[in-house]
């Protein structure tokens, strides 16, 4: 989920060319020109991850210039609401918001068109917010945190917590919100972001010893002005956060990866019959690696990996009035290549997981006229064989981030 604030309220949507560069291929994209640059993004909230009861346990977001941000603390508020569970991307919330009909999607409090209605959203390409033209039982939406745009001074309250409570039972659950900060936050702003977890878990009654739930927070800084021919930066390379690990188990064998760098060389594009756009092209990965493999003779034997092999990614290029972001999807066929350890030298493959997609999103910043920035990640899902043996599933995502 993302968030944008009103730098000012200026909506008339003339069209223009905007184009966007992805490692190392330019496309480009007609968009409502002011839906970009009035408005600034604030933070984006993904890897969203339920557990076997479908309720919230892990997601991350990402803080985009929180230095620059005029209430930090409202943007955090928003978005832990969203990484616990305000988004159709968890199947307890999803199952209760409505078909969408004139725009809007209903939420009531078991999903039937009988239900209570407790919100009423905007239409899907506005992702998870609040329509702010509505009132529901006395309440005007437009009052409230979780609609699309930052209003300074909002916090949440109980419209937002009636709903949550709804999916996910939240006040009988004790949520323990844990936040994990990357580096480069300041004092202030991590003091922001705590409080936001510590207000969420206020909200529902909770003292913090029940179901937990683990928010990893990361630093976007204000990007760099770049003209096209200087962008992308860093070669295209996503990079893994660097307290993240990979991890791969099979009865054969066990890896964790750390310290992962993907670089994406994209080669050629072409538009799908829908839109999209497809990208093709080589990629490369390296990485540090602990490996058991007792047939190997490999007992957290210390290694690094690289791998190389084709990639694609499609890109649905259609974002709505208020959206700055491009959802897309990663697909590695098959890297191949070595890892190195003291006791050998042994053939990896990796590919994606063939029943998990590994999404990723796009957000652009506005630089300049007809210049942008633009911030990227993955979460991807992978499965990998080591020596010609069976193919292990990762037991997770991976976070990518471009730059990071």
């Amino acid at each position: 989920m993302s968030r944008q604030s009103l730098v000012p309220s200026i909506r008339n949507l003339g069209r223009t060319s905007i184009r966007i560069w992805v490692a190392a291929v330019a496309f480009t994209l007609l968009v409502p020109v002011t839906a970009l640059t009035a408005w600034a993004q604030t933070a984006s909230t993904g890897g969203f991850t339920p557990d076997g009861a479908n309720l919230p346990i892990r997601a991350r977001t990402r803080f985009f210039n929180p230095g620059g941000n005029a209430d930090l603390r409202n943007t955090a508020e928003h978005e832990v609401l969203h990484a616990i569970g305000y988004t159709v991307e968890y199947p307890n919330f999803s199952a209760r918001v409505r078909p969408e009909a004139a725009n809007q999607r209903r939420f009531t409090d078991d999903g039937t068109a009988g239900g209570t209605l407790r919100m009423i959203l905007g239409p899907a390409a506005n992702q998870t917010h609040l329509d702010t033209r509505e009132t529901v039982g006395g309440t005007n939406q437009a009052n409230q945190i979780m609609r699309a745009d930052q209003v300074v001074g909002q916090r949440m309250n109980a419209f937002d917590a009636t709903p949550l409570n709804d999916a996910f039972g939240w006040n009988g659950r004790n949520i323990d919100i844990r936040i994990t900060f990357q580096p480069g936050f300041a004092a202030g702003e991590r003091t922001d972001i705590s409080n936001a977890g510590a207000a969420a878990q206020t909200l529902f009654g909770s003292n913090g010893t029940g179901h937990r739930f683990d928010w990893t927070v990361v630093p976007v800084p204000a990007p760099p002005r770049r003209g096209v021919r200087q962008f992308p930066p860093a070669g295209g390379v996503f990079r893994s956060l660097p307290s993240d690990t990979w991890t791969f188990n099979d009865p054969s064998f066990s890896a964790t990866l750390t310290d992962v760098s993907f670089y994406f060389q994209v080669s050629s594009s072409s538009t799908t019959p829908g839109g999209d756009l497809q990208l093709v092209g080589q990629a490369s990965l390296t990485a540090q690696a602990i490996v058991t493999s007792p047939s190997l003779g490999l007992s957290q034997a210390p290694g690094t990996l690289k791998l190389s092999g084709p990639a694609q990614e499609l890109a649905f290029a259609k974002p709505g009035p208020l959206e700055a972001d491009i959802r897309s999807e990663l697909n590695l066929a098959s890297l191949k290549g070595s890892l190195i350890t003291p006791k050998g030298t042994f053939a990896v493959t990796l590919q994606e997981s063939p029943s998990l997609s590994s999404v990723g999103q796009t957000t652009y910043f506005s630089v300049g006229t007809n210049l942008w920035a633009v911030d990227r990640y993955f979460d991807v899902f992978g499965e990998l064989s080591l020596n010609g043996g069976p193919f292990a599933p990762s037991t997770g995502s991976l976070y990518l981030g471009y730059g990071d």
